[in-house]
C-alpha cells in the first residue's frame, strides 16, 4: 500500500494558517520507498465467487484460490476476497442475503484475513449483494470494511454497510491508518451502487471514504448514506487528496464533522486533481462545528458541478459556507439545483449555502431560500480572479438572511469578482445593516440586467447597497425593476452615485425613513448626488430621489403601476406592468437587452421599461378552402397567419386535426416546417408585427382527399408563448359521384432503392366496395408494365398497399402510380418517380 510521503497537518490559507487536526493528535509521517510498489499483476480470467456462509472465516490455505475447496465447501466473504487477491485479474463475488459481520481485529497489516478486507494492487473486485435491506455487511466497530490499494478497483453495489470504525491510532501505513476511512480506504477506484452505508465513523477524516493520494476515481450513486461522522478531524463522509469524486443519485443526510466538510473534505494540492461531480442528489441535515463547509469543502481541488440537486439545513456552526465553502478550485457551476435553509453560523458567518475564494462561480435556473449567515446569507463571494466573471441567471433568492444587527448582504454579499446577475428575483430577503438582497463592496464589477428586486429589507439599501469600494469597478443595471423594498437609507439603492450607469431601470414604490437625501427610492451621499452620474436615461423613480426628467426619457414622480409578485411567465417570478403603466413603451428602446426576464421578445421600437416586456403579439387566424366537393378529389385549405402585434410572435405554431373521414394528401408553409398523419403540427417560427415591418403573415395549405360523403369542417389554431392561441375553420360540403363513389387512391414515395429492386406503396380507400388495385410502372408516363395486387375488401378505410419490383435497370429513372377500380368505377393515384442507382465499376 502507498503511504503518503508526508502527512503534515497544516495548510496555507488565503486570509491565515489553520491548523488541520486538534493539538492533542500526533503528526503522522510515512516515507515513500522507491520501487516498493513495483508490481506485475498475474495473469488470470475472470474469477467468480458466491459466498455461501455468513460467518467470518479466513482460507485454510492464506495463498488459495479457491474460496470453498479448502474450506469444506464453505466460501466467506473474507475468504472469498483472498481467493480474488490470489487470483489476479478481475473477480465476481456475489452475496447472497444476510448478515455478514467481521469479528476478526486487524494485526495491522494489508492482510484480508484479518481487519478490514483488503483488495491488493492491480486486483478488480466487483461484489454484488441482493439490495440493501437484504445483505448486510457489519464492520463491527473492530476496523473500516474495505481497503482499496493503489492500482486495484473495487465496485460493490445492492448492499448495507454498516458500523465500520477508525478510532486514533498510530498506524503502520495509511492504508491500516485507524483514524481515517471508516467504511472504505481507497488509493485506486471505488465504486459503490445501490447500497447504504450508515453509522461509519473516522477519527481524523472520511467517515465513510478516505481517497489516498493514489485514488484515481470515487463513486457512490444511488445510495443512501446516514449517520456518517468525523469525530475531531474533516470530512463527515468523504476526506480526498486525489482523484474524481462522483455522488449521482444520492441521499446523504446526518452527516458531521468537527472541522472542514460536513460531508465532503476534498484537499487535493500538490496531488492528482479530479473534478467533483453531484447529480440528481439531495445532501441535507449535515453539519461541520468549525471553519469550512458545513456540507462540502474544497480547496485546489477540481471544478466542482451540481445538476440537479438539493443542498437543505447544512450547518457550519464557525465560519465560511453553510453548505459550501470552495476555495481556488477552478470552477464551481451549479444549475437547477435547491439551497434551502442552510447556515453559516458564528459572530463572523459568510455564505450561508455558499462561499467562494478564488473560485469562478456560475448559478443557473436555482433556487435559495431560507439561507442565513452574516454575511451573505446566501453567497459569499471573495477572493475571485482577475479575469474571471461571477455569473448568476435565472435564479430566485427568497427569504435569505444577513443576521444580526450589523450584517450585510441579505442574499448576496461580493467582496471581490466581477459580478454579473441576469433574469433573477430578489425577494423577502433581509440584511441587518447593509444591503437587503445584495451589498456590492468588489472593485471589478457589477451588472444587473433584467433582474427583479422586490419586498428586500435593510436599514440601507432595501435592495442594494453600493459601498465606496465600489467606486474602481464599473457597474451598470439595465432594465431592472426595484419596487417594495424598505430602508431607513435607501429603501431602493443606497448610493447609486457609484454606478456607471443605470439605464431603462424602474427604482419605484420603495420606502425609507430618511427624507433629508432621499430615502425611499434613493439615498445618495448628498442630496443631489443619487443616480445623477450614472443616469442614463428611460428610468423610472416614485419620489424623485433617484432620476432627473432632464434625461433623455427618465419619469420622475411616477406611479409605475405594477403588479404584485407573480408567476407571468419564464422561470422566476416577475411584476407585471398594469394596463396604463407609465413603463409600457417608454425605454431607451435602442438599448434594450433583446428579451425581458421571462424570456420574452422586446419590441425593438417600443420597448419596456423594468425586467417585464408587457408588449405581446397579437396573432390572428383565418381560413379558406373548397365548399363542395367530390369523394376522392382533393380539398385544398389555406391558414393564414397574420401578427398584429405589437410585439413579434415567437416560437409560432398552427396545429390541425384533420376531421374524420379524410385522408391527408399534402401540405405546405411559406416559412417553417409541418410534420403530421392524422394531426398536422407546423413550427412557423418568427412573425414579425405589423409594426416592425414585413413579412407579418405566413400561410399553411393543406390538401386532403375526403373519402365519403359528409359535412366537413376542419379546424386549425395558432399560438405563441406571447400571444392568445385563435382558431379558424373550414367547412366543405362533400357528395357521392352519381352511381356510388370509385376508389380513393394515394401513391406513396419508393422506398428500399437499389440498383436493381425497389418497393412501392400507397393507400386505397375501397369507398365501400369490393375493389382491385394495381401499380403501374416504366420508364415514361406511358408506364408500359402493370403488377396486380390482391382484391380488397369493402371498407371505408385506407388500406396500405404495396409491391416488391426486382431486375431494375440501374441509373433509369421510373414513373409508377395505383389504380384502383371497383363497381363505381376507377381512380388512379398521383404519378411519383424514383431513380435506380449506377453500379460502380
Amino acid at each position: 500500500m502507498s503511504p503518503s510521503s508526508s502527512r503534515l497537518f497544516a495548510t496555507r490559507w488565503g486570509r491565515r494558517t489553520v491548523s488541520k487536526l486538534p493539538a492533542m493528535l500526533a503528526m503522522v509521517t510515512v516515507l515513500a520507498v522507491p520501487g516498493i510498489l513495483a508490481f506485475s499483476p498475474p495473469s488470470s480470467a475472470s474469477t467468480s465467487f458466491t459466498v455461501n456462509d455468513t460467518t467470518d472465516a479466513a482460507l485454510s490455505n492464506p495463498s488459495g484460490t479457491s474460496c470453498s475447496s479448502s474450506n469444506g465447501g464453505s466460501c466467506t466473504l473474507r475468504a472469498a476476497i483472498q481467493a480474488a487477491d490470489n487470483s489476479g485479474g478481475s473477480s465476481t463475488i456475489t452475496l447472497p442475503s444476510g448478515l455478514f459481520k467481521l469479528t476478526i481485529p486487524s494485526t495491522g497489516t494489508d492482510d484480508p484475513s484479518t481487519g478490514d478486507l483488503d483488495v491488493k494492487a492491480g486486483i478488480s473486485v466487483t461484489i454484488s449483494g441482493q439490495g440493501a435491506g437484504a445483505t448486510v455487511i457489519d464492520a463491527n466497530h473492530i476496523d473500516r470494511a474495505f481497503a482499496v490499494q493503489a492500482g486495484a478497483s473495487l465496485s460493490i453495489s445492492g448492499v448495507t454497510i454498516e458500523n465500520g470504525s477508525q478510532n486514533d491510532a498510530a498506524p503502520s501505513d495509511l492504508s491500516t491508518l485507524a483514524s481515517y476511512g471508516g467504511a472504505f480506504y481507497n488509493d485506486g477506484i471505488l465504486s459503490v451502487n445501490n447500497s447504504a452505508l450508515t453509522d461509519n465513523s473516522a477519527y481524523s477524516g472520511g467517515g465513510v471514504v478516505f481517497a489516498d493520494t493514489a485514488a484515481s476515481a470515487t463513486s457512490i450513486s444511488n445510495s443512501i448514506v446516514t449517520a456518517s461522522s468525523s469525530a475531531v478531524g474533516y470530512g463527515g463522509v468523504l476526506y480526498v487528496e486525489s482523484g474524481s469524486i462522483t455522488l449521482s443519485g444520492d441521499i446523504i443526510t446526518g452527516s458531521n464533522s468537527y472541522y472542514n466538510g460536513g460531508v465532503l473534505y476534498d484537499d487535493e494540492s500538490g496531488n492528482t486533481v479530479g473534478a467533483v461531480t453531484i447529480n440528481d442528489s439531495t445532501i441535507s441535515n449535515n453539519e461541520a462545528y468549525y471553519d469550512y463547509g458545513g456540507a462540502l469543502y474544497l480547496y485546489d481541488a477540481g471544478a466542482l458541478t451540481i445538476t440537479g440537486s438539493t443542498f437543505a439545513n447544512n450547518v457550519l456552526d464557525y465560519y465560511y459556507g453553510g453548505a459550501i465553502f470552495d476555495e481556488t478550485s477552478g470552477e464551481l457551476t451549479v444549475s437547477g439545483s435547491t439551497f434551502d435553509s442552510n447556515a453559516s453560523g458564528g459572530y463572523d458567518g459568510y455564505g450561508g449555502a455558499i462561499e467562494t475564494d478564488g473560485t469562478d462561480l456560475s448559478v443557473s435556473g436555482s433556487t435559495f431560500e431560507g439561507n442565513i449567515a452574516n454575511y451573505g446569507g446566501a453567497i459569499y463571494v471573495y477572493g475571485s480572479s482577475a479575469t474571471a466573471v461571477e455569473s448568476i441567471t435565472t435564479s430566485t433568492f427568497s427569504n435569505n438572511k444577513g443576521s444580526g444587527y450589523y450584517y450585510y448582504g441579505g442574499a448576496i454579499y461580493d467582496a471581490e469578482g466581477d459580478l454579473q446577475i441576469s433574469a433573477s428575483t430578489f425577494d423577502g430577503n433581509v440584511a441587518g445593516y447593509y444591503g437587503g438582497a445584495l451589498y456590492y463592496q468588489s472593485a471589478d464589477g457589477l451588472y444587473l440586467v433584467n433582474d427583479t428586486f422586490d419586498g428586500n429589507v435593510a436599514n440601507s439599501g432595501g435592495a442594494i447597497y453600493l459601498d465606496e469600494a465600489a467606486t474602481t469597478g464599473t457597474i451598470s443595471l439595465l432594465n431592472d425593476t426595484i419596487t417594495r423594498n424598505s430602508a431607513y437609507y435607501g429603501g431602493g439603492i443606497a448610493y447609486p452615485e457609484y454606478a456607471n450607469s443605470i439605464e431603462n431601470t424602474v427604482v419605484a414604490g420603495n420606502s425609507g425613513g430618511a427624507s433629508t437625501d432621499g430615502g425611499g427610492d434613493c439615498y445618495g451621499a448628498t442630496a443631489t448626488a443619487n443616480a445623477s452620474a450614472a443616469d442614463k436615461g428611460g428610468n423610472i423613480d416614485s419620489d424623485g430621489t433617484c432620476f432627473s426628467n432632464i434625461i433623455s426619457r427618465d419619469q420622475t414622480g411616477v406611479n409605475p403601476s405594477l403588479g404584485p409578485l407573480s408567476n407571468n411567465g419564464g422561470p422566476t417570478l416577475t411584476d407585471a406592468e398594469l394596463p396604463g403603466s407609465p413603463a409600457i413603451g417608454t425605454a431607451q428602446a435602442g438599448f434594450c437587452p433583446l428579451t425581458d426576464q421571462r424570456g420574452v421578445a422586446r419590441s425593438a421600437v417600443s420597448c419596456d421599461v423594468g425586467a417585464y416586456q408587457s408588449a405581446s403579439a397579437g396573432l390572428v387566424l383565418s381560413g379558406s378552402g373548397s365548399k363542395k366537393a367530390k369523394v376522392g378529389s382533393p380539398v385544398h385549405e389555406t391558414f393564414l397567419v397574420t401578427n398584429n402585434g405589437p410585439a413579434p410572435a415567437i416560437g409560432v405554431t398552427l396545429s390541425d386535426t384533420l376531421p374524420a373521414a379524410t385522408d391527408l394528401f399534402s401540405w405546405s408553409a411559406s416559412q417553417g416546417s409541418c410534420t403530421g398523419g392524422t394531426t398536422v403540427t407546423c413550427s412557423l417560427g418568427t412573425i414579425n408585427s405589423s409594426v416592425t415591418g414585413a413579412p407579418t403573415t405566413v400561410s399553411v395549405t393543406i390538401v386532403l382527399i375526403p373519402t365519403k360523403a359528409a359535412a366537413l369542417t376542419d379546424r386549425a389554431t395558432v399560438s405563441a408563448p406571447n400571444s392568445t392561441t385563435v382558431g379558424a375553420s373550414v367547412k366543405t360540403e362533400v357528395s357521392a359521384p352519381a352511381g356510388g363513389t370509385a376508389p380513393v387512391v394515394l401513391t406513396a414515395p419508393a422506398r428500399g432503392v437499389s440498383s436493381t429492386s425497389a418497393r412501392l406503396s400507397g393507400f386505397v380507400n375501397p369507398a365501400g366496395e369490393s375493389t382491385t388495385y394495381s401499380f403501374q410502372i416504366g420508364t415514361s408516363r406511358s408506364y408500359g408494365k402493370t403488377v396486380h395486387g390482391r382484391r380488397l375488401k369493402a371498407t371505408l378505410n385506407p388500406v396500405s398497399v404495396s409491391v416488391s419490383l426486382f431486375s431494375l435497370k440501374a441509373g433509369k429513372t421510373y414513373h409508377f402510380r395505383i389504380v384502383a377500380t371497383n363497381a363505381a368505377g376507377s381512380r388512379h393515384g398521383q404519378d411519383m418517380t424514383f431513380t435506380t442507382p449506377k453500379v460502380k465499376h
